[in-house]
C-alpha cells in the first residue's frame, strides 16, 4: 500500500511518545548541552534525566522548573524555546539550529499529557500494542492494515490504489529474495484466480535458497563480513566462508533470534558446544585484521577489542556505542566506563595484532578446522591411529627409562677416567656440531655456502577463491629490509646461503669438530682468550656477525635439540621504556639477539631465538605467536665481565618444562 496527500493539515499524534517523538528532538537540539556530556553541559542542566528535567531551579528570586509535568505554559523549556527574543531563544543561534511549529507542538503536548521520560528504546521489552481505532475501515485486511489507516487518517490522506498483480509479485520478490521473479513467474501469478496466490507466492519465496542469501547479506553487512583482511593487502586468503554459509543456513532454516544471537556471541561457552554453534562465534573474527609488517601488535589488538564492541553494539543493542570510545555517548545512554566494560569481554581473546602471511595458510589465533565429511573420517581414522602409536611409544619410553637406571649405573660402574672416556663417547655421538672458534681461515670460491632448499607453501592448497600457493618467503627467512629493522644476531641459522647485508670480503670460516660438518662463517671474526683451559673464543662487536653451517640448528618445533655455549658480557645492556614498549607490541622481548633461527616478523616469526634483555636470557620458540609459542626468562642476569656456561634443551613437545 502506498499514500497520497490529499490535505496539507499535519495532526498530532493521540498520544505523544517520548522516545518516539520526543528523544529525537531533544538529542538533535538540546543535548549536545543539555545532555549526559558532563564536560559539555552548560547551565548544569540536563534534559536526558527526568529528575534534573522536573527539578526546581532558579532560586528565590525566580524559581522555575525546566519541565512542569502537565503544566507546558510554566515550564521553562517552552518559554525558551517559544522566546520573540533570539538572545532568549533555544536552541542559541549560535548552533544555526531552530524548532519547527510542528516540533514546538509535539513538546507542549508531551508536557501537557504529564511529561512521562522512558528509557532508552532499546532497554524496553518490545510489547504488543493496541490497536487503534479508525474511522473507516475500508481497505484494512488486517491489524496492520489498521495501524496505516490510522496513521494516513491523522496525515489527513488515504490510501492508494491497490497494486495489479504484476506489480505485486515484483515487490514481494525483490523484498524477500533481492531478485526480481521470471516473466514464467509473473505470467502464472498474473493468471491464477485463486484467493490465497499472493499467500502461495510468498510461502514459495520463503522456502527459497535465495531468501537465505538475500536476508544474511543484511547480517553480514552488520557484522563487517568481508573476503579480505581490510586494512593493507591480501597475501592470503581468510577461511571464513563456512561462518557465511551458516548465517544463510539459519536464515533458511528460520531459526529463532535468540539462538541465532546466542551462538553467535558465545556458542562455544555453552554446555558440550557442538562444532556449529563454535562456528557460529566467528562472528567475532570476521573484523578487519593487518598484516602489515612493522604493526603494533597491541595497538591493532586493542583495535579489533573496540571493533567487536562496536559491532555487538550495533547488532544487538541497536546503538552506536563506538561514540563512547572516547566520551560518554552525547546522547545515548552509554558512558565511556560502560563501552570500555563491555569491550573487556573481548579482550581477553589469545590473539594477535599482527597477523603475518607465515610460511603457510594457517593464521595464528584460535582457529576451528572445518573438514567435509569425507576427510573428517580419514582424520578420525588418522587420530584413532595415533593414539596407538602414542600409548605404544609412552610403553616404550616409560620400559626405556627402567632400563635406563640399570644401564646408567652399569656406566658408572668403573673408574673416573673410564666413566668420563663414556661420557664424552656419548656425547660426540649425539653432538650435531662443535665450534671451538679457535682459529678462522679465508673462505675459498668453491667454499662458499649455498642455500637451503626453501620450505614451501603445500602445492595442493586451493582457497575458496581458486587461489593456489601464493610465492615462496625469500631466502634466508628474512628479507633485507626486515633484517634491518633489527639488531643483528650474532649468530643465525639461515640454512648456509649468503644473503643480504653480508659482505664477500670480510667473510671468514672455522672449522666444526664434528666430521662432515659444514663451517661455520663469520664477517670481521675477532679472537682473544676464552674460559680457562678452553682455548680462544670469538668476540662481537656492533659490526660482525655470523651464521653455522649448512643445516646446524635448523629444528622444528617437534625436533628435540640442545645448545651448549660460553658467554662473556662485556657490560650490561639496558634499554628505555620506550624501546622496550616498541618490540613488547611486537610479542617479542626487546634485546640483544645472541643465536636466531627465526622467520622474519612478515612471515610469522616461526622458529627459535636466544637475546639478551637487561643483562638476562631470554629463549623464545614459536611455532605461531602469540597462541602458539613459548617464551622464558633465567631469572638471574648474566654477571658482566665473567664467563657463564649456558646449556638448553628442548624435548619437541612444544611446552616448556
Amino acid at each position: 500500500m502506498t499514500q497520497r496527500p490529499v490535505a496539507s493539515a499535519t495532526a498530532a499524534p493521540d498520544l505523544v511518545d517520548f522516545n518516539w517523538h520526543i528523544r529525537p528532538i531533544l538529542a538533535e537540539n538540546c543535548f549536545q548541552c543539555h545532555g549526559p556530556d558532563a564536560k559539555n553541559r552548560q547551565a548544569n542542566m540536563r534534559l536526558d534525566v527526568a529528575e534534573e528535567a522536573y527539578a526546581e531551579r532558579g532560586g528565590p528570586a525566580r524559581p522555575h522548573r525546566p519541565i512542569v509535568p502537565g503544566d507546558p505554559d510554566t515550564s521553562e523549556v517552552l518559554r525558551r524555546i517559544t522566546a520573540p527574543n533570539t538572545a532568549v531563544r533555544m536552541p542559541p543561534q549560535s548552533t544555526h539550529k531552530s524548532l519547527s511549529e510542528t516540533q514546538i507542538a509535539l513538546i507542549r503536548t508531551w508536557i501537557s499529557q504529564g511529561a512521562k521520560y522512558k528509557p532508552h528504546w532499546a532497554f524496553i521489552t518490545p510489547a504488543m500494542p493496541p490497536v487503534p481505532a479508525i474511522t473507516t475501515a475500508v481497505g484494512a485486511v488486517n491489524e496492520i492494515d489498521r495501524f496505516v489507516l490510522a496513521r494516513l487518517q491523522r496525515e489527513g490522506r488515504v490510501l492508494s490504489s491497490r497494486a495489479d498483480k504484476a506489480t505485486l509479485i515484483n515487490r514481494v520478490s525483490l523484498t524477500l529474495t533481492g531478485l526480481p521473479p521470471t516473466p514464467a513467474e509473473v505470467d502464472a501469478f498474473v493468471k491464477d484466480p485463486r484467493p490465497d496466490a499472493y499467500e502461495k507466492i510468498v510461502d514459495r519465496l520463503l522456502a527459497s535458497p535465495a531468501y537465505g542469501e538475500h536476508m544474511a547479506n543484511y547480517w553480514l553487512n552488520v557484522a563487517r563480513w568481508a573476503d579480505t583482511d581490510g586494512f593493507l593487502n591480501d597475501g592470503h586468503d581468510r577461511f571464513l566462508w563456512p561462518w557465511r554459509d551458516w548465517v544463510i543456513d539459519a536464515f533458511n532454516k528460520n531459526m529463532p533470534f535468540d539462538r541465532f544471537g546466542t551462538w553467535q556471541i558465545a556458542g562455544d561457552l555453552l554446555p558440550q558446544s557442538t562444532r556449529e554453534q563454535q562456528l557460529a562465534t566467528a562472528f567475532l573474527r570476521v573484523g578487519p585484521r593487518t598484516n602489515e609488517n612493522g604493526a603494533i601488535d597491541e595497538e591493532y589488538r586493542v583495535e579489533y577489542t573496540v571493533d567487536r564492541a562496536h559491532t555487538v553494539g550495533a547488532a544487538f543493542l541497536g546503538m552506536t556505542v563506538g561514540c563512547a570510545r572516547c566520551h560518554d555517548h552525547k546522547y545515548d545512554v552509554i558512558s565511556q566506563k560502560d563501552f570500555y566494560s563491555l569491550a573487556a569481554f573481548f579482550k581477553n581473546a589469545d590473539e594477535p595484532g599482527f597477523y603475518p602471511q607465515g610460511s603457510s595458510t594457517v593464521q595464528a589465533g584460535p582457529t576451528l578446522p572445518w573438514p567435509d565429511e569425507t576427510t573428517a573420517k580419514n582424520i578420525a581414522t588418522a587420530t584413532s591411529a595415533l593414539h596407538k602409536e602414542e600409548a605404544a611409544f609412552d610403553a616404550a619410553r616409560k620400559a626405556a627409562a627402567r632400563e635406563a637406571v640399570v644401564k646408567v649405573d652399569a656406566l658408572l660402574n668403573g673408574s673416573p677416567s673410564e666413566v668420563a672416556a663414556r661420557i664424552r663417547q656419548a656425547v660426540t655421538k649425539a653432538t650435531a656440531a662443535h665450534y671451538p672458534f679457535d682459529e678462522f681461515s679465508p673462505v675459498p670460491d668453491d667454499q662458499l655456502p649455498t642455500p637451503r632448499p626453501q620450505r614451501e607453501r603445500p602445492s595442493n592448497l586451493v582457497s575458496p577463491t581458486g587461489r593456489r600457493n601464493p610465492s615462496p618467503r625469500p631466502a634466508g627467512g628474512e628479507t633485507a629490509a626486515g633484517r634491518g629493522a633489527r639488531p643483528n644476531p650474532l649468530f643465525a641459522v639461515n640454512g648456509g646461503g649468503v644473503g643480504a647485508g653480508w659482505i664477500r670480503e670480510l667473510m671468514q670460516m672455522t672449522p666444526s669438530t664434528v666430521p662432515g660438518v659444514q663451517a661455520a662463517f663469520v664477517q670481521s671474526p675477532i679472537l682473544r682468550d676464552g674460559p680457562p683451559g678452553k682455548g680462544k673464543a670469538l668476540f662481537f662487536d656492533e659490526t660482525n656477525q655470523g651464521f653455522l653451517g649448512r643445516d646446524v640448528g635448523w629444528y622444528d618445533r617437534t625436533q628435540a635439540f640442545s645448545l651448549d655455549f660460553w658467554f662473556y658480557l662485556g657490560q650490561e645492556y639496558t634499554f628505555t621504556a620506550n624501546e622496550r614498549t616498541a618490540s613488547i607490541g611486537k610479542g617479542l622481548p626487546f634485546g640483544v639477539p645472541i643465536i636466531q633461527h627465526r622467520d622474519g616478523d612478515g612471515s610469522g616469526g616461526q622458529g627459535y631465538r636466544l637475546q639478551l634483555e637487561d643483562s638476562q636470557l631470554w629463549v623464545y620458540l614459536a611455532h605461531s605467536r602469540p597462541a602458539n609459542m613459548i617464551a622464558l626468562r633465567v631469572v638471574k642476569p648474566l654477571p658482566v665481565k665473567q664467563w657463564t656456561h649456558i646449556a638448553m634443551t628442548y624435548d619437541g613437545s612444544s611446552r616448556a618444562a
